[in-house]
């Protein structure tokens, strides 16, 4: 795993398993972002994210 490195861009994304879902309620996506908040965005500039049912994307 490499260390976050400055002035690098990542491409950070996930996929459930199988067909199952990630989010599964629209609650589950604001929780997502509430979390994302406060854990990554003090740390990280977001430039663009995806949230869709199995999987997301940020950028």
């Amino acid at each position: 795993m490499s260390p976050l490195v400055p002035d690098t861009s990542f491409h950070i994304y996930n996929h459930s398993n199988g067909f199952e879902n990630v989010f599964k309620e629209a609650e589950n996506y604001r929780f997502f972002l509430e979390k994302y908040q406060l854990h990554i965005s003090p740390i990280a500039e977001t430039y663009a994210y995806c949230l869709m049912p199995n999987h997301f994307h940020l950028d």
